[in-house]
C-alpha cells in the first residue's frame, strides 16, 4: 500500500498534461508551453517578413515561406506562436486547416471566414476589429454596437453610407467588393437570421433572391470563391499586413501518392484521379494566391516530402511564388530546450498546490534531456507520457535518467466495479430523461456534440493501433457556435509516408431548412468527402426527418453521392454514451482497460460499420480479438491463413515474430561495443542501404539474407552482376576476420540454406516459365484489389497490344483493362486463355466502347506474336510461381534462396520487362499467402542496383508495379531490400517506404549530398561518410530511432573479388536444376 503522501504526488504525475498533438484549434489559443528559443531563427525570419511589408505599405503581397520537418517538429506549434504575435500587433491572420481539403477555394474560404470570427488578444472576433478599423478608415460615425443591433432595413442604410466612404478611397475597389463589405456587416448582426445572410454569403453558398434585394447585394452568389477570398484579403490589407497560413496539407497529398505509386500511368483509378485534381488544385490555387491576396504572407506548413511531391508533381511554376529554399524545422539540437519543453508542463501543476519537487523537472533528470537531444518535441513528450503511465501502474515515482523504453506496466486490476457504475448510470439517467433531452434540435452544438466527442474519445482508446499507426482526434473546430464538425479521427500510417483515415461526425438535427443547408454544406467542405476518396468519411447523425423543399433534397442527395451517411442513434445508444461521459468524469485509473476489454462504444449499432471501416487495418494484435466480437475485421485465424505451400520451420527455432537478426556492432569511435539487431518484423517495414562501391553494401545485402535464412526466412534475390550466384558456396578456408561465432553460423547456413540459381532466359541453366498474368481470379472477390491487379496486368501488356499515347492505343487500353476484369470474374487463366477471350470478345467484356471486339481481335493478334518473338514466353522450366521461388511447394527442412540470374536477359529492358512480371506475380500472390499470424513475415525480395529499375525520374516497365508492391507488400508479410550505389538516382517513394535504413561510404559529392541530408532529418550529422571503412554503415530503423554507426561482419557464403563469368553461373544453375529435381523425386517418394 502507498501512504497519502505519496498518492497525492502520483495524483499530480498524473494531471500533467504531456499532450504532444497540438491540433488546429490551438493554434488559435495562447500556449502556456510555448519555448521561445525551439526553432527561434525560424520564428525570427517570419516576423522580420511581416515587419518588412508594414513598413514599405506596398499593396502587393511577398513572396510566400514554406516550413517543413518531420511529424512532431512543431509546425503547428510555430504556427501559433506566429498567431499570437500578428493579433498582438494588430495584424490579420488566417488559418487554412487542408485536412480534408476538396476544392482548395472553397477551403481557403472557409479558413477565412471562421479564422474571421476567431478572437483577437482583446476578446472580439477578427471581422469585429476589421468593422472598427472600417468605421475609422471612412469616419463613419455610426457606433458598431448600433450597427450590431439595427434591424435590416437601417442595417441597409448603414452600409451603403459605409460604401459610399469607402468608393472615396478606393472606387475600383469598392465597386468590385461591395458585395463582400455588406455581407461582412451583416454577419456582425446580434439577428441570428441576418448573421446567417452574411454567413452564407461570405460561404459562398449564396442568399435567396428576396435577401438579395433586402439587404442591396447584385448578385445572390458570388461567382467564385477565390472572388470573395481577394475581396476579404483587400479589406484586411487597409489595416495592415495578414498572415495567411496553410497546416495539414500531408493528408492527401501522402494519400494519392501512396494510392498511386510513381503516378506515371496511363489511366488511374477514381481514388487517384479525384486525389490528383485535388493536388493539382493546390498547387494552381498557390500559384494564383500571391495575386489574389493584397499585403500578406503565405505561410505553408507540411512535411518535407509533401512539399517535394507538390513541387513535382504539382503547377510546375507554383514554386515560384515562394522563397527557397524551405525553412526546415529539425530536432531538438539543444539539452536546455528539451528541458524547457518539459519543464513548463510540470511548473504548471507544481505550482497549482505549491508543490515543491526535488528539481524542477522531476521525475525527469538532466541525463534524460542530455540523451533527449536529436529527438522532436512530439518524442520527447512521448516518452515522458509513457514514463508517467509506468510510474502511475506501479503506483511508484522513479526517476528517468535515459532515453531508452520502460519495462511493460503489470497486467489491469478486476473491472466489476466499473461495470456496477456504469451500470448504475445507465439506470438513474434513464429515469431523468436525459437521452430525450439530448435529441432536442437546440442542443445538436451542445450536449448531442459532446457526446459524439465522448464517443470519438472512447473509440481509440478501445481500438489501440498497430505500433507504426498514430491516431489523433480532433473536437474544436471553426465556426463559432456552430462548428463545422464535431468530431475528427484520425489514423496516421507512418510506414506509408505518412498517409492518413479520417473519421468525420457532426450532429445535424436543425429542422429549418436554411440552418439545415448550411450546416450539411459546411460539414461536407470541412471533410473534404467524395465517394472516390475510400480515405474519408462522414457521418451525421439524425433522428429528425429531413426538411422540405428542392433545394435541401438535392443538397441531400449530393451528401449521399458523395458518400455521407447518416447515423440514427436510438435513445438506449445514447444512454450508453451520456453513462460514459460521466463515468469518464470520475478519472478512474481503470477506466482505460475497462473500456478495452468492454468496447462499449464499439458494440453501439451506429457505430459498427464506422468502426470497421476505421480500424479494421490498423487494429494492434492485441485488440483484433475485440475488434472481431464488436462486428470489425480482424486477422484471420493461424489456420485461416495456413495454405500447402507454407514453410517448414525446423522444430527448433522459436517463432519469427520472437525472433531478432543480428547486423553488427555498435562502434564508439572505433571501438567494437555491443551487438546490434533489428526485430525480424522489422524486415516486413523494407530496407535499403545507400552506400557506394567499395563500402561493404554487396556483403551486408548477402550477410541480411544469409542471417534471414538461419531464422527459416526464404528469399528472392535479383543477380544483375554476376555477384550473388556464390552463394551456396562455402569459404575455401575461414576469414580472418571471422569471429568463432561467424564460424559456427557459416556452418549452420549451409546446413539450413537450399540455394536454386535460376537463369530465364537461358534453357542450358535452369529457366523459368514466364506468365505475364497475375492470378487474377485470385483477387476476383475484392473490387478494390481485382482493380490494382488488373491495372498491372494492362501495364505489363499496354506495350505489345497498344503503345504510345494515340487515340487509338487509349481506346485499347481501355478495351484490356475492361476484358481483364470480365476475364477474372469468369475463372481467370493464363495467356492463351487472355488470347482465346480476347480473339472473340463478348460484347459485355468491351467497357462499352465502339469497335471493342474488332481491337479486341488486333490485341490479341499482337500477343500472338509477341509468343513467337518472346523467348521467355515459350521458355520451358519451371513457372515463375512464388511458392516455388521461396521453397513453399514441397515440404523441407532447408530454406530456400532463389538466385534469378540475369546472364540470360542482357539488356536492361528484358530485365525491367521480366522484373514487372515478378513484381505483379508476387503482387497477387502475396494477398492470397499472407503470412500466417505466428510468422509475422512470409519471405524477402532482394534488388541490388535498384536505380536501373525504379529511377528517380523516368519511366521504367516495372517501376509502377514495383511502387505497387513496395506500398502494399508489408500488410501481406513480404519484406524488400532495396541497396544502391546512387542514391539521388532512385525513386524518393523507395526510400520513403523502408523503415531500416542503411547508409555506408559514398563518393560522389551527389551521393555524398543526399545521404548527409537522410542523416540530418534524422539527428545526424553523416560529416564522415566519405571516410568510413568497408563494413563501417550508419543505421536507422523504428527501434534505432538516431543513426547508430556499425561495423558489419562478412557474409557467410564465399565473396571473392571478382563474380562469376556466364560459364560458371550457367554451371550453378544446372547443379540448382539437378538437386531441385531430386529433392522433389525424394518428397514424391516419401508422400508415396
Amino acid at each position: 500500500m502507498i501512504n497519502q503522501e505519496q498518492e497525492a504526488v502520483l495524483f499530480l504525475l498524473k494531471a500533467v498534461n504531456f499532450d504532444w498533438v497540438m491540433h488546429m484549434k490551438s493554434v488559435w489559443r495562447d500556449s502556456e508551453y510555448d519555448v521561445a528559443a525551439l526553432h527561434q531563427e525560424q520564428r525570427t525570419r517570419i516576423i522580420d517578413e511581416l515587419e518588412k511589408i508594414k513598413a514599405t505599405g506596398d499593396p502587393n503581397s511577398p513572396l510566400g515561406m514554406v516550413l517543413i520537418g518531420e511529424g512532431g517538429a512543431g509546425k503547428t506549434h510555430l504556427l501559433s506562436a506566429i498567431r499570437r504575435y500578428a493579433l498582438s500587433q494588430g495584424f490579420g491572420f488566417i488559418l487554412v486547416d487542408m485536412t480534408d481539403v476538396h476544392d482548395f477555394w472553397k477551403t481557403a474560404l472557409q479558413g477565412y471566414v471562421s479564422s474571421l470570427q476567431e478572437a483577437t488578444a482583446e476578446g472580439a472576433p477578427q471581422f469585429q476589429r476589421l468593422i472598427e478599423f472600417l468605421l475609422s478608415y471612412t469616419n463613419v460615425q455610426t457606433p458598431i454596437k448600433q450597427l450590431t443591433q439595427a434591424n435590416a432595413s437601417q442595417l441597409k442604410q448603414n452600409i451603403n453610407s459605409i460604401l459610399s466612404a469607402l468608393a472615396r478611397k478606393d472606387r475600383a475597389a469598392t465597386i468590385k467588393f461591395r458585395d463582400i463589405v455588406r455581407a461582412l456587416f451583416l454577419l456582425n448582426s446580434d439577428d441570428i437570421s441576418i448573421q446567417g445572410t452574411g454567413y452564407n454569403w461570405l460561404q459562398g453558398f449564396g442568399v435567396e433572391e428576396e435577401d438579395k434585394y433586402n439587404f442591396g447585394f447584385s448578385v445572390t452568389a458570388a461567382s467564385h470563391p477565390s472572388e470573395i477570398v481577394e475581396g476579404l484579403s483587400w479589406l484586411m490589407s487597409l489595416q495592415g499586413p495578414s498572415v495567411l497560413a496553410f497546416d495539414q496539407l500531408d493528408s492527401i497529398v501522402t494519400q494519392h501518392h501512396f494510392a498511386a505509386g510513381s503516378g506515371e500511368y496511363a489511366e488511374l483509378s477514381d481514388e487517384q484521379r479525384v486525389s490528383r485534381a485535388i493536388i493539382e488544385g493546390i498547387g494552381g490555387g498557390f500559384t494564383a494566391l500571391r495575386d489574389k491576396t493584397a499585403r500578406t504572407l503565405i505561410l505553408v506548413s507540411c512535411l518535407e516530402a509533401t512539399w517535394e511531391i507538390l513541387r513535382t508533381k504539382a503547377v510546375s511554376t507554383f514554386q515560384a511564388r515562394f522563397h527557397q529554399p524551405p525553412l526546415v524545422l529539425g530536432r531538438v539540437r539543444d539539452a536546455s530546450v528539451a528541458e524547457q519543453i518539459v519543464a513548463s508542463r510540470l511548473r504548471e501543476i507544481y505550482e497549482s498546490v505549491n508543490f515543491l519537487p526535488p528539481y524542477p523537472t522531476w521525475p525527469f533528470t538532466q541525463a534524460f534531456f542530455e540523451a533527449a537531444r536529436q529527438q522532436s518535441p512530439r518524442r520527447i513528450l512521448q516518452r515522458c507520457d509513457a514514463h508517467r503511465n509506468k510510474c502511475l501502474a506501479e503506483k511508484e515515482i522513479t526517476e528517468l535518467s535515459s532515453f531508452g523504453d520502460d519495462t511493460p506496466p503489470p497486467p489491469p486490476p478486476p473491472l466489476d466495479q466499473l461495470d456496477r457504475d456504469f451500470a448504475g448510470l445507465r439506470e438513474q439517467l434513464k429515469e431523468q430523461s436525459h437521452a430525450t433531452r439530448a435529441l432536442g434540435e437546440n442542443n445538436e452544438d451542445t450536449i448531442l456534440a459532446t457526446l459524439l466527442q465522448t464517443a470519438g474519445e472512447c473509440l481509440i482508446r478501445e481500438n489501440p493501433t498497430a505500433d507504426n499507426v498514430d491516431v489523433a482526434i480532433e473536437t474544436d473546430f471553426p465556426g463559432g457556435k456552430s462548428p463545422l464538425l464535431h468530431v475528427r479521427v484520425r489514423l496516421i500510417f507512418r510506414d506509408e509516408g505518412d498517409r492518413e483515415q479520417h473519421l468525420c461526425l457532426r450532429a445535424l438535427q436543425r429542422t429549418n431548412a436554411k440552418a439545415y443547408q448550411t450546416r450539411i454544406r459546411a460539414a461536407m467542405t470541412a471533410s473534404g468527402i467524395d465517394r472516390a476518396l475510400s480515405f474519408r468519411r462522414l457521418i451525421l447523425v439524425r433522428t429528425y426527418e429531413i426538411p422540405g423543399g428542392s433545394v435541401t433534397q438535392q443538397l441531400t442527395r449530393q451528401f449521399e453521392q458523395a458518400g455521407g451517411l447518416f447515423a440514427h442513434p436510438t435513445e438506449d445508444e445514447l444512454l450508453t454514451l451520456l453513462a460514459l461521459q460521466e463515468l469518464q468524469k470520475k478519472k478512474d485509473p481503470k477506466f482505460d482497460a475497462w473500456l478495452r476489454d468492454r468496447r462499449p462504444v464499439s458494440q453501439l449499432p451506429c457505430m459498427r460499420d464506422a468502426i470497421t471501416w476505421l480500424f479494421g487495418d490498423a487494429a494492434s494484435k492485441a485488440s483484433e480479438d475485440n475488434l472481431s466480437q464488436s462486428g470489425g475485421s480482424s486477422a484471420p485465424s493461424s489456420e485461416a491463413k495456413k495454405t500447402s505451400t507454407e514453410p517448414q520451420v525446423p522444430g527448433d527455432t522459436p517463432p519469427i515474430g520472437a525472433l531478432q537478426l543480428p547486423i553488427g556492432t555498435r562502434l564508439v569511435g572505433q571501438q567494437a561495443r555491443e551487438t546490434i539487431a533489428l526485430r525480424v518484423q522489422d524486415l516486413t517495414k523494407h530496407t535499403v542501404i545507400l552506400a557506394g562501391s567499395g563500402s561493404g553494401k554487396t556483403v551486408l545485402v548477402r550477410r541480411l539474407v544469409e542471417e534471414a535464412v538461419l531464422l527459416g526466412i526464404p528469399a528472392i534475390v535479383i543477380d544483375c552482376a554476376n555477384d550473388l550466384a556464390r552463394m551456396g558456396d562455402r569459404w575455401p578456408a575461414p576469414p580472418e576476420e571471422w569471429s568463432n561465432e561467424d564460424k559456427q553460423r557459416a556452418d549452420l547456413y549451409h546446413q539450413k540454406s537450399q540455394v536454386v540459381v535460376w537463369t530465364p532466359g537461358r534453357e542450358a541453366g535452369n529457366p523459368l516459365n514466364l506468365e505475364p498474368l497475375p492470378d487474377l481470379a485470385a483477387v476476383a472477390n475484392d473490387p478494390e484489389e481485382l482493380d490494382q491487379a488488373a491495372d498491372m496486368a494492362r501495364d505489363s501488356l499496354q506495350d505489345i497490344v497498344a503503345p504510345g499515347k494515340a487515340q487509338a492505343s487509349i481506346l485499347k487500353r481501355g478495351i484490356l483493362k475492361a476484358a481483364l476484369l470480365y476475364f477474372a470474374q469468369n475463372g481467370g487463366g493464363r495467356l492463351p486463355d487472355l488470347i482465346e477471350l480476347l480473339s472473340d470478345l463478348p460484347p459485355e467484356a468491351g467497357g462499352g466502347i465502339a469497335d471493342a471486339g474488332k481491337k479486341a481481335q488486333a490485341m490479341a493478334d499482337s500477343l500472338r506474336a509477341e509468343i513467337l518473338n518472346n523467348p521467355l514466353l515459350r521458355q520451358g522450366g519451371a513457372a515463375l510461381d512464388p511458392a516455388i521461388l521461396f521453397g513453399l511447394d514441397q515440404p523441407s527442412e532447408k530454406t530456400r534462396i532463389s538466385i534469378l540470374n540475369f546472364i540470360g536477359l542482357p539488356g536492361i529492358g528484358a530485365q525491367q520487362q521480366f522484373l514487372n512480371q515478378l513484381f505483379m506475380t508476387l503482387f497477387t500472390w502475396i494477398k492470397k499467402n499472407p503470412a500466417p499470424v505466428e510468422q509475422p513475415i512470409r519471405g524477402l525480395l532482394v534488388i541490388d542496383e535498384a536505380k536501373d529499375f525504379v529511377p528517380s525520374t523516368g519511366s521504367t516497365p516495372c517501376k509502377a508495379s514495383l511502387n505497387r508492391l513496395a506500398a502494399q507488400a508489408r500488410k501481406y508479410g513480404l519484406g524488400l531490400i532495396f541497396a544502391t550505389q546512387a542514391p539521388k538516382s532512385i525513386d524518393h517513394n523507395i526510400i520513403a517506404n523502408c523503415s531500416t535504413q542503411f547508409y555506408g561510404r559514398a563518393n560522389s559529392p551527389a551521393a555524398i549530398d543526399v545521404i548527409q541530408e537522410q542523416l540530418r532529418q534524422r539527428g545526424g550529422s553523416g560529416q564522415d561518410i566519405a571516410r568510413l571503412e568497408r563494413g563501417q554503415f550508419y543505421v536507422v530503423s523504428e527501434s534505432l530511432t538516431t543513426p547508430t554507426k556499425i561495423l558489419t561482419p562478412l557474409c557467410l557464403s564465399h565473396h571473392p573479388p571478382t563474380p562469376l563469368d556466364e560459364v560458371e553461373a550457367l554451371n550453378r544453375a544446372r547443379a540448382s536444376r539437378t538437386t531441385e529435381h531430386m529433392l522433389k523425386l525424394a518428397t514424391d517418394i516419401s508422400m508415396a
